[in-house]
């Protein structure tokens, strides 16, 4: 019983120091958010200096296995990688180990549930066509942004790809990879 009660103070100092942490490296970054930002460890972060991640009130962001041991295989990744491009989350958030990596805008709205392992991106990340592809013409590669609207969960490695929103209410299987609304 004492060694339950050693391990419980160990990871609540830990997650207390690692958020101050946490929050000073999201400064450093430029990330924007609310209060009641619950995090262990710092997400990793890619921005580009025009674009912006907004995080909002009460987001919970789990990046080890510690935190959530419904099999977290690496850190959150959360990019607005190009020039004026938007990642915003609302407010009471709960994101595990997820990678959201917006080329043009992610909206994801209040009391959704991102699920370990969970993907979203807006973009193709390179041409579908063979000849663009090995020309790297990167005017050809496909965006469209993406929304999910507020009280969804989006299961355990599922995939949200560009051009889709998720109406409210709705539940993304774990697995699942979303092409359409």
């Amino acid at each position: 019983m004492i060694i339950r009660g050693l391990i419980y103070v160990t990871r609540r100092v830990r997650w207390r120091v690692g958020g101050v942490w946490a929050r000073m490296v999201l400064r450093s970054y430029g990330v924007e958010f609310g209060p009641g930002l619950r995090l262990g460890s710092p997400p990793v972060i890619r921005r580009h200096k025009t674009g912006r991640i907004l995080l909002g009130r009460n987001v919970s962001i789990a990046n080890e296995l510690a935190e959530n041991p419904a099999g977290i295989a690496h850190r959150t990744v959360l990019c607005a990688c190009l020039p004026e491009s938007e990642l915003l989350i609302g407010n009471e958030v709960g994101i595990s180990g997820a990678v959201i990596y917006a080329w043009r805008k992610i909206e994801i709205g209040d009391r959704v549930m991102l699920g370990a392992g969970a993907v979203i991106y807006d973009s193709d990340f390179h041409p579908l066509q063979a000849e663009a592809r090995n020309r790297f013409d990167d005017s050809k590669v496909g965006i469209a942004p993406v929304r999910i609207e507020s009280d969804v969960w989006v299961g355990a490695r599922a995939m949200v790809l560009k051009g889709v929103t998720i109406g409210r209410g709705s539940v993304v299987a774990a697995g699942a990879v979303v092409t359409a609304n």
